[in-house]
């Protein structure tokens, strides 16, 4: 947020028809958004307030598909065959991110890196060591390491190799652009209030006017319209960030920890020099007085493990979660076929944000996806390892 500019996109100012609306512009949205454009749809990119300022404007930008233990989880409650798509549509974001920023030339600091999850003590090693067996077996670039390269003890690590970081905003402020004109909005300042799917077409109602379209798309992180409460399932949890400088070299590449309250390091470039982005969970929301409290507790966190000179961002954000570990991308109710929702991406929605835009891209212009039935809540149980 501090390093980019501020958008300045109109406001809803008439009743309009159009392909596709998309309700919500983070990187769900406006990944939607443009691959439908991109695809000859005329699309409509609705924001309450401004693009790209929520959850995706507050992230640490880990592109990657190593997601803590997420293979593990997904292996405990889905056939293998589920695991494998969640992880082969996580590696195929990787690489429709580095498309899209080569072929407009993105200027959005993006690099390939190795990630890691590691064990913060000896009671983590043998699940880092189980992670990185199970990822191996469903084909992807992951491995079992005792070398770490932090400038703290740990305990073994799953390392994917080949992941990425980069400047969100950059980037989607540069595809937003693409979407806006030849009979394609970007509409700021505009809060959709309901859906209606009564009549030949389903229609999103704002505060400033009426958008009829023969798909709509909610992406607003919490689905503001859930017809059958589908979505009641869905659970909050808080990440706290600091952007510091340390006294020594940065740590190179991407980290996470096992543990109930895992730590989050990466390092972004920037003229102040190389800031290394830490996070902690909700443990500092939880116990904390005040979000200034909750910062320090972070700081306080990480002081016996990097030599930190001084603080220089500091920003929290909220995440949605699924009881099952895996995104919900398809429809949004069983009972209304027109109405698609991208949502609870469990902290990790750089590439699954992009997997939305991928696998509804596809799903919108009538082309088959072979990812569809395990992201859509209503078709994934044939995944699911008790419905064998």
């Amino acid at each position: 947020m501090a390093t980019t500019p501020k958008t300045d996109y109109a406001f809803l100012s008439e009743d309009l028809t159009v392909d596709v609306v998309v309700v919500g512009a983070g990187i769900a949205g406006v990944s939607v958004a443009y691959r439908l454009k991109e695809l000859g749809k005329r699309v409509v990119l609705v924001e309450s307030g401004r693009i790209v300022e929520g959850s995706t404007g507050k992230t640490t930008a880990k592109v990657s598909s190593l997601h803590g233990l997420i293979y593990t989880t997904l292996t405990k409650n889905f056939t293998d065959e589920g695991a494998r798509i969640y992880g082969e549509a996580n590696e195929a974001a990787i690489d429709e991110i580095e498309r899209l920023i080569k072929e407009h030339e993105i200027d959005c600091d993006f690099s390939r890196l190795d990630s890691y999850t590691y064990a913060q003590d000896e009671s983590g090693t043998a699940k880092v060591r189980r992670e990185a067996e199970i990822a191996e077996r469903l084909g992807l670039p992951a491995g079992y390491t005792d070398e770490v390269p932090l400038p703290y003890p740990t305990y073994g690590a799953v390392k994917f190799s080949d992941q990425a970081q980069f400047h969100v905003r950059k980037y989607l402020l540069a595809l937003a652009e693409r979407i806006d004109g030849d009979g394609s909005f970007v509409f700021e300042n505009t809060k959709a209030l309901d859906i209606s799917t009564d009549g030949d077409s389903p229609r999103l109602m704002t505060e400033r006017g009426t958008i009829t379209a023969t798909d709509i798309v909610v992406t607003t992180h919490e689905p503001f319209y859930d017809p059958d409460d589908d979505y009641a399932d869905l659970f909050t949890f808080w990440d706290y960030a600091l952007g510091v400088l340390i006294t020594q070299e940065a740590p190179p590449g991407e980290f996470f920890s096992t543990g109930s309250e895992p730590h989050s390091i990466r390092t972004q470039t920037t003229e102040d020099g190389d800031i290394v982005i830490i996070g902690g969970k909700s443990e500092a929301e939880a116990t904390a007085d005040s979000d200034d409290d909750a910062y320090d507790l972070v700081e306080v966190d990480y002081s016996d493990k990097l030599e930190i000179e001084r603080v220089v961002y500091k920003w929290n954000t909220y995440d949605l979660a699924t009881s099952d570990g895996a995104s919900y991308i398809g429809q949004l109710s069983k009972n209304q076929a027109h109405v698609y929702v991208a949502t609870g991406f469990n902290g990790w929605g750089m590439t699954n944000g992009v997997v939305a835009g991928m696998l509804l891209g596809d799903r919108l212009t009538g082309k088959e996806n072979p990812w569809a039935d395990f992201f859509d809540k209503f078709t994934r149980e044939k995944y699911a390892k008790d419905s064998r």
